[in-house]
């Protein structure tokens, strides 16, 4: 049997472990790596939550964008007719497809954010029945700015500029659009 070979059977069949020193030595390594992966894998799990909830503010963002212009485009008359605002009241025709009536879109605090609600009724309270948040997370409850006054010049239908600004991240996201009221009055 060459040299080399019986020194390692040797050392096998031996008795001799590991230290305390070396086992101390070792579970601290063992726990000091541990430690930073766990450090790394909590702050990976808390930026996925972070992001998920931003987006989830930014769909429902767009959505109530998509809904509200919708809306607008059918109406008739919007109040207040100008400055900015948290709320307006909406007029809606027969053969609006979102509803008939008026509609109250506004915002509303929730904690440190703001939600955009839609209410069938002319106030804006949530308790309504028929009411709906379509948009959580606002950072900004100046939503609206209509502009249905009349103006010298060529006819123009009254529109209602929007800004929707959702709270989170480090640079904000913001929606806006101008929307003009198809069925409004010419002013």
């Amino acid at each position: 049997m060459p040299k080399t070979l019986a020194r390692g059977v040797a050392r096998l069949r031996g008795d001799a472990g590991f230290a305390l020193p070396e086992l101390l030595v070792s579970f601290s390594v063992l726990t000091i790596v541990l430690a930073g992966l766990a450090t790394v894998l909590v702050s990976a799990s808390r930026g996925e939550a972070d992001l998920n909830s931003r987006f989830r503010a930014q769909e429902s963002a767009r959505l109530a964008l998509t809904t509200l212009a919708r809306e607008l485009h059918c109406a008739s008359g919007v109040a207040p007719t100008s400055g900015t605002t948290t709320a307006i009241a909406l007029s809606l025709p027969a053969g609006c497809t979102t509803g008939t009536g008026t509609v109250t879109w506004c915002t509303v605090a929730h904690g440190t954010t703001y939600d955009l609600w839609r209410i069938p009724a002319g106030a804006c309270t949530t308790a309504t029945a028929g009411s709906r948040r379509l948009a959580d997370g606002l950072s900004d409850p100046n939503v609206f700015a209509p502009d249905a006054t009349v103006h010298g010049g060529a006819p123009v239908l009254p529109d209602v500029s929007l800004s929707l600004s959702v709270a989170g991240g480090k640079t904000p996201y913001r929606l806006t659009d101008t929307i003009y009221l198809r069925n409004g009055a010419r002013r």
